[in-house]
C-alpha cells in the first residue's frame, strides 16, 4: 500500500472532520458526498481512493469515535488500575460519563442508531467484530484479573451491565429531551451505581 503524504493525511482529515459535522447536522441520509466535498475542497477520487465510498467513510468515523472515546478513558483511568475494584469502578465510572455524555458523542450515537438496520453499513457486525475497541471492554479486563471466580468468569457480562447502569436514566434523556447530566449528577449517579454494582457482587454466587 502506498504511503500517504501529510499533504494526503491533511486532506483526509479534512474530509473526515467535514463529514462528521455534517453527518451530526443533518444526519446519515441526508449527508451526500457532493457536501462533504464542496465544503473540504476534496474530490470524488480523493474520497473513494481513500474511503471507497460514503458507507465506508461513515464507518470510519464510528471507528475512530470509540478509539478516541477508549483511549481517553484509558488514560483517564491509568492510576486506578492497581487499585481497589471500587476505586476502579468509580475512576472509570466518572471518565465514562464526562465522555460518553459529550454532546458530539450522543449525536454520532443518534445518527448510528437511525442507521442499525442499513444492510450496506453492516453496523451490527461491525459492532460485533470490534468489542475490544469498545470502553466496556477495560471493565472486562480488570474484572477478568479478579480472583474471585464468580466475578472473573463472568467479567464480559458484568462489565457491560456496568456501564448500562452508568448509561441509565440520562442517555434517555440525552437522545430524547437533549438533556445532559453536569459534572455534580455525574459524580453522584457514579457513586450510586458502584455502590449498588459492588452490593450486587457481594450477593453474587
Amino acid at each position: 500500500m502506498q504511503k500517504l503524504t501529510d499533504k494526503n493525511l491533511k486532506r483526509d482529515e479534512k474530509i473526515k472532520a467535514v463529514a462528521l459535522e455534517l453527518f451530526l447536522q443533518r444526519g446519515y441520509e441526508a449527508t451526500h458526498l457532493k457536501d462533504i466535498i464542496k465544503i473540504s475542497g476534496g474530490s470524488f477520487s480523493n474520497i473513494y481512493k481513500s474511503f471507497e465510498s460514503k458507507e465506508a467513510l461513515f464507518v470510519e468515523l464510528i471507528q475512530d469515535h470509540c478509539t478516541s472515546h477508549f483511549k481517553d478513558i484509558e488514560n483517564l483511568i491509568q492510576d486506578a488500575k492497581n487499585k481497589s475494584l471500587e476505586e476502579f469502578l468509580s475512576s472509570f465510572g466518572r471518565a465514562y460519563m464526562e465522555i460518553f455524555f459529550h454532546p458530539d458523542s450522543i449525536g454520532l450515537v443518534k445518527v448510528v442508531f437511525s442507521q442499525i438496520s442499513n444492510e450496506k453499513l453492516g453496523l451490527v457486525k461491525w459492532f460485533e467484530s470490534n468489542q475490544n475497541k469498545l470502553s466496556d471492554s477495560l471493565v472486562k479486563d480488570f474484572l477478568s484479573k479478579q480472583k474471585e471466580e464468580n466475578i472473573s468468569q463472568n467479567a464480559s457480562r458484568l462489565a457491560n451491565l456496568f456501564c448500562i447502569m452508568l448509561r441509565e436514566p440520562y442517555f434517555k434523556r440525552c437522545v430524547c429531551l437533549g438533556e445532559f447530566p453536569n459534572k455534580k449528577e455525574q459524580i453522584e449517579h457514579v457513586d450510586f451505581i458502584v455502590q449498588i454494582f459492588l452490593k450486587g457482587l457481594l450477593s453474587f454466587h
